[in-house]
């Protein structure tokens, strides 16, 4: 009796916490990004960025987010690049092209004699050399041009691809993110008040989805924090929610449906100790402890590894998740669009399970 007017008390002190109250406001705010839930969306990223690079977009920003871009891009200190920022108010920029999806390439900025092509992973990593196969799609096309590699991610990792880090300039959503944030600032009263929203909508998302630091992300820890024992009370006496694996399969298209049923059998196939356990988020492989847990997207699984940084042997392929926000426990990430590298991710499977038994 004693313990339930403790949580009470408890429960009302989080009622009336403002933070609380802020919190509820900001989520009750409409944004366009989460309303078409495309904040994670790699092509819409792609698609929003072309708009902004675009001189002639109707944005009315003309050249600006462009300029601050390549000038943010020539600091970079990277042995081939050839972009010198004294030669940037040079370019034409009444005929530069922005171009989408071009041989696969996911953005390409055009001048008539300077090409930068940009490689955008939001969820994923650099697959099956595809990075050196658009380097050498470009050095084939644009001989006479100079040429940039740009590859762009939430935090600015590193290619999986080794031999391309010395080729390509690792850029950021931060970046981005710090551009646009300081072009609302200075611009943000002589834009269209349609255009503004939309601009400062789509940095809402960048902020609070792909980089965790958005004034609701700080308040959401700071709440916790000032009322831990009623959230670990709450989440603990959560009723169970039952999800179907056939859920997370419908998120897939139909080869990746295909793919995760064949990865999911060789998978259980290691270990009779091994059993399925479906999440809101994810699908996870668990004996004593979850072994790996798998996100089943459009177009590729990403696989969460349960292994702390610095126990996986033979990594080169992953991406180190122990400095970011993830969708489940492990500090080693790596995606699968086919089933090329199947018994490299089984081998690392292998040593999860060794861990986690």
């Amino acid at each position: 009796m004693i313990e339930s007017g403790i949580k009470k008390i408890k429960y009302k002190e989080l009622l009336k916490d403002l933070d609380f109250d802020r919190i509820e406001l900001e989520l009750r705010t409409p944004n366009i990004f989460h309303i078409l839930d495309i904040s994670r969306a790699e092509i819409r990223h792609s698609n929003f960025l072309l708009w902004l690079l675009d001189p002639n977009g109707t944005h009315g920003l003309g050249n600006l987010f462009l300029i601050k871009f390549l000038r943010e891009l020539a600091t970079y200190e990277i042995s081939s690049s050839d972009l010198n920022e004294f030669e940037i108010g040079e370019l034409d920029f009444n005929n530069v092209e922005i171009r989408k999806e071009w041989r696969n390439i996911d953005l390409l900025i055009l001048f008539d004699k300077l090409v930068i092509c940009i490689e955008n992973k939001v969820d994923s990593q650099d697959h099956s050399n595809q990075l050196s196969k658009y380097r050498t799609i470009i050095n084939e096309t644009f001989k006479k041009h100079k040429k940039v590699f740009v590859y762009l991610t939430p935090m600015g990792e590193q290619p999986n691809e080794e031999e391309e880090r010395e080729h390509y300039k690792t850029y950021s959503y931060e970046n981005i993110s710090n551009q646009i944030e300081r072009i609302l600032e200075i611009h943000g009263k002589s834009l269209n008040p349609g255009v503004y929203q939309y601009i400062f909508d789509y940095l809402t998302i960048l902020k609070r989805d792909l980089m965790k630091n958005d004034k609701l992300n700080q308040l959401a820890e700071q709440i916790y924090n000032n009322h831990k024992e009623i959230f670990d009370f709450v989440m603990e006496n959560k009723p169970d929610i039952v999800y179907s694996e056939q859920e997370h399969l419908d998120k897939g298209n139909d080869e990746i449906q295909v793919l995760y049923k064949k990865l999911k059998k060789a998978i259980l196939n290691l270990d009779s100790s091994l059993e399925v356990k479906i999440n809101k988020l994810y699908i996870a492989f668990f004996a004593t402890n979850n072994v790996v847990n798998i996100q089943i997207q459009r177009s590729k699984l990403k696989l969460l590894l349960n292994v702390k940084k610095g126990q996986l042997k033979d990594s080169e392929k992953c991406t180190d998740a122990s400095s970011k926000g993830t969708f489940a426990t492990g500090d080693y990430e790596i995606t699968m669009q086919t089933d090329e590298d199947l018994e490299y991710i089984l081998d690392l499977i292998k040593q999860s399970l060794e861990l986690n038994k």
